[in-house]
């Protein structure tokens, strides 16, 4: 059973400052309960994309996730399941009457993972994210943030004007900068604008963890769970070319123990699940469409985001020695999922299947 921790914990009614002030200080993922009973997750991301008039005001569960709980002996890989379906560093453990009895963090998970010796034999360049998605040091956080919504990633790596590595920025660095107290928010609309137009410098993670592309999954996980780091930036002649995180661990043991699951769902909630089986068809036509270009391609992953009215649809492949990803934004799921694919396709035609490690 993968080590469990003490939850930190906030209540149904509770006020979001009350939960923002408690991510302040713990800089971790709340568990939020109702009725004593586990009801969902709330963390910084969640509070910066679900912006409320007065948090003082506002219940927690009103903007909580309901993700994935854990049970008491539940099996590693559903376990890693479960993490590899959201995005956030902590989940719940409960009872079978739905009492919360603790948290695991991702961290426990992948160093389970290491303990056990079920981490796929290869290298970190074979399952790095690619292309990498960067900006400039200058940006602001509103063109960061549009940035990533736009490619359907968390993290970017801040570069220099001469393509140099400055740092890493994650949504959870900016989640945590805009959760202010409700005395210092501000109150005018100009001033709102204002405050998404500040420089992203203070948010860069300076101290940026990186790795060759030529290391093992094995290192990588090692690295990751001594230095508490989501992700690695993958270097190649003091270059940035990729990012490894632990995402991309967790799909590669899921892989690696159902070789059998070609297109993998995530992220669909009890509203869009009726489109289950019309993802999975369309996922399998593509991927029988890229087989015939390449025998190395491998499964697909499709990982659904809902903002509002309008979806975001992260797509995932396996090419060779290659993770290719690829969005859709649209106002309909399907049109999302159509266009992620189709992009998919673009983006291998565009960068091939050529090795790019060894």
């Amino acid at each position: 059973m993968v080590d469990k921790k003490k939850a930190v914990c906030v209540d149904f009614n509770d006020s979001i400052s009350k939960a923002q002030a408690k991510i302040k200080k713990t800089k971790e993922a709340l568990v939020v309960l109702k009725d004593e009973k586990y009801y969902g997750i709330l963390d910084a991301r969640q509070i910066k994309e679900h912006p409320v008039q007065d948090p003082s005001n506002t219940h927690c569960g009103k903007i909580a996730f309901k993700a994935p709980r854990l049970y008491e002996n539940e099996e590693l890989l559903e376990i890693t399941k479960a993490f590899f379906s959201v995005r956030f560093s902590d989940l719940a453990v409960v009872t079978k009457k739905e009492k919360v009895i603790g948290a695991i963090t991702r961290f426990d998970v992948l160093k389970e993972i290491l303990k056990e010796k079920i981490i796929p034999k290869k290298r970190v360049g074979e399952l790095m994210s690619f292309p990498l998605i960067s900006i400039g040091e200058h940006t602001t956080i509103s063109e960061a943030t549009t940035k990533m919504r736009l490619h359907g990633v968390r993290r970017l790596a801040v570069l220099t004007k001469t393509g140099n590595l400055k740092g890493l920025l994650s949504t959870f660095d900016i989640g945590l900068y805009l959760i202010k107290p409700i005395e210092r928010l501000p109150k005018l609309t100009s001033e709102k604008a204002n405050y998404w137009e500040q420089p992203i410098g203070p948010l860069i993670k300076i101290k940026t963890e990186i790795i060759s592309p030529k290391r093992t999954l094995t290192e990588a996980v090692k690295k990751m769970t001594n230095k508490k780091v989501a992700s690695l930036i993958v270097c190649e002649n003091k270059k940035p070319i990729g990012i490894i995180s632990t995402k991309d661990i967790f799909e590669a043991v899921l892989k690696l123990k159902k070789k059998e699951i070609k297109i993998h769902v995530s992220g669909l909630d009890r509203y869009d699940k009726a489109f289950y089986q019309d993802i999975l068809n369309e996922g399998e036509k593509t991927l029988t469409k890229l087989l015939k270009y390449n025998k190395q391609v491998g499964g697909i992953s499709l990982h659904i985001k809902k903002y509002g009215n309008r979806y975001t649809v992260m797509a995932r492949l396996e090419a060779g020695n290659k993770v290719i990803k690829a969005t859709g934004n649209e106002w309909n799921l399907p049109s999302a999922v159509n266009e992620a694919l189709e992009n998919l396709k673009r983006m291998v035609r565009k960068h091939g299947l050529r090795h790019i490690a060894h």
